[in-house]
């Protein structure tokens, strides 16, 4: 999905003090935003004020919450791995669920995919994005992007959801980094950076695990 220019990506955990700082910005502060959305583990549900015990428990409020907080706007959906080899009480996969549910009210959702995702997990992930026609967000994770065959996995990935660079939103997970000497690690990232496709597009270059606030 085409970026806006000084586009601001903030990495959502998805959990009550999150998604309440998200609906408190202002309607121009949110225009300028394309978060990076991640469904946890099964964890106490604060917004409840009470734990939840099953993956069903766990997800099924999120469709209404993100109606709630974030309405239609675009954002990119990622599921925590744990979350992967679950399922919702009809069967369905955490992933089935949540896309099925926020297509109901035309909310701007892609999908989130990463290299080291289990093959069952990018079957779904392609068949959501092949259906939405919103492209796909790729993840990369900084051990992943310094591969030296870095490239060759990303296209295969692309090969296997069925998908276009054209159509392909780009996110580097620096994680939590505290790299020094800094140059040295700068040089080598901006190096692994200029061997991926170019027609992609990218996120801002941003540590993704900093924790959103409202400001």
């Amino acid at each position: 999905m085409p970026l806006i220019d000084d586009i601001y990506v903030p990495a959502v955990k998805w959990r009550q003090g999150e998604y309440q700082a998200l609906l408190r910005l202002t309607d121009s502060a949110k225009g300028g935003i394309f978060p990076l959305i991640t469904i946890p583990d099964v964890e106490y549900d604060f917004d409840d004020g009470t734990p939840k015990h099953t993956v069903h428990e766990h997800v099924e409020k999120f469709p209404t919450r993100y109606k709630q907080k974030w309405k239609t706007r675009p954002a990119w959906i990622d599921v925590d791995v744990k979350l992967h080899s679950g399922a919702m009480m009809n069967g369905a996969s955490v992933y089935e669920f949540v896309f099925d549910e926020l297509r109901k009210f035309h909310a701007e959702a892609v999908p989130v995919a990463a290299i080291d995702y289990a093959p069952a997990t990018i079957n779904v992930l392609t068949t959501i994005a092949v259906s939405d026609k919103l492209g796909v967000c790729v993840r990369v994770r900084l051990e992943h992007l310094m591969l030296p065959d870095f490239p060759l996995r990303l296209a295969a990935l692309l090969k296997r959801l069925k998908m276009d660079k054209e159509e392909v939103d780009l996110i580097i997970d620096l994680g939590t980094p505290a790299y020094e000497p800094y140059k040295i690690f700068s040089d080598a990232l901006r190096l692994a950076i200029g061997k991926i496709p170019v027609s992609m597009h990218f996120a801002p270059l941003c540590c993704l695990e900093r924790r959103f606030r409202s400001r």
